[in-house]
């Protein structure tokens, strides 16, 4: 039942550090998100593709830092 605590603890922390730089860094963030080698963009006549291949790796690679460290805590 602790460990259900714990969680719930660290997933509120998260959250609020994830709202917090959201909110007040959202403009610098979008402005780095759209310069992430290898996000494709093209845009035609009458429609736009956006393939975010590069950032999909990069939280792909960050999720697993985290997930690993969450384990490392809770072990």
């Amino acid at each position: 039942m602790q460990d259900l605590g714990k969680f719930f603890f660290l997933l509120a922390i998260v959250l609020f550090i994830a709202g917090f730089i959201f909110y007040f860094g959202g403009n610098t963030l979008k402005k780095i998100w759209d310069f992430i080698p290898l996000n494709f963009k093209w845009a035609g006549k009458n429609s736009k593709i956006y393939f975010p291949l590069g950032a999909s790796i990069l939280l792909s690679i960050l999720l697993t830092i985290i997930i690993n460290l969450f384990f490392r805590f809770f072990k």
